[in-house]
């Protein structure tokens, strides 16, 4: 359940909703301050400009690569953790882009940018939007 307060009138809901919940159950309740997430128009940049734009010159490389393959290597290399176990290198990343606020998913973009182009050579005009 996710339950968001705006005003003190929203505080009787929160608490009916609580009332509600099943006691057989163990819950954990947080509280945290809101903020903005990702704009419509940052997400649709990220996935169309910068996710797509390294599969369309995947393209012409003649590979085939999935957007989400893609989008799950771009947070592996901003975010990725690394351990070895038993001989294997292991690789996973926790972070979600889709908890980023406004100001941390102009920050992901803007850093994507400069890897795929300064740090793997992708030609910028795959970028434009289409």
């Amino acid at each position: 359940m996710r339950y968001t307060l705006t005003s003190p009138d929203d505080l009787p809901g929160l608490g009916a909703a609580l009332r509600g919940l099943d006691y057989g159950t163990r819950w954990v309740v947080t509280v945290q301050p809101a903020r903005d997430a990702r704009t419509i128009e940052q997400n649709r940049y990220y996935w169309q400009c910068i996710v797509g734009g390294f599969v369309r010159w995947q393209e012409t490389q003649g590979r085939v690569i999935h957007k989400d393959a893609v989008h799950q290597y771009l947070k592996l290399q901003r975010w990725g953790h690394e351990t070895v176990i038993a001989g294997e290198r292991v690789r996973w990343c926790e972070a979600r882009s889709r908890d980023l606020s406004v100001e941390e998913f102009s920050n992901f973009v803007e850093w994507a940018t400069c890897h795929l182009i300064d740090d793997l050579g992708m030609p910028a005009e795959f970028m434009e939007e289409t």
